[in-house]
């Protein structure tokens, strides 16, 4: 395998209803990743999203995303971790040297690189990749798909009558 641009890469999410928005972010992670951290949101800190009650379990979340990189042969080079906040451990990890974020999460990437400038520790690389569109030109988003909208790539469905 050739040489990757940084040892550990982050990046963290939801990931609920593994779509091909998140399989866009997680092929770049490992594109540029030797090791990667990936970060997914515990259920306490869902509540304020569209359809809560409908997000899978953590535990179904975890699941779906080690049968995607199990069958992509990445497994291995991964480590799941709980985040139990919006930032993590990229605040506290020395060895972190770079984040993959969509341009809605950057904000918060940016707040992470703040925090460890307060720490002593050297800024991470901050990597966009841009959001998968659906049929309709709009983004791919979880939401989209707990509402019935979409599927998991991106096709319309029908509106129910």
């Amino acid at each position: 395998m050739p040489q990757k641009e940084y040892s550990v890469v982050g990046l963290g999410g939801t990931f609920d209803r593994l779509h091909k928005g998140h399989e866009a972010l997680i092929q770049k992670v490992f594109e540029i990743g030797e090791h990667v951290l990936i970060g997914i949101t515990s259920e306490e800190m869902l509540s304020d999203k569209y359809y809560a009650k409908k997000i899978q379990s953590y535990t179904q979340r975890v699941k779906n995303m080690e049968n995607y990189l199990q069958n992509n042969g990445l497994l291995q080079r991964a480590k799941i971790v709980t985040l139990n906040d919006r930032y993590g451990p990229a605040i506290t990890l020395p060895e972190m040297e770079a984040i993959i974020v969509t341009e809605e999460t950057r904000p918060t990437a940016e707040e992470i690189n703040d925090i460890r400038k307060a720490n002593r520790l050297v800024p991470l690389t901050i990597i966009s990749v841009p959001r998968v569109l659906a049929e309709d030109g709009m983004p791919i988003s979880s939401s989209r798909i707990r509402a019935g909208t979409i599927n998991k790539n991106g096709k319309l469905l029908k509106e129910k009558k």
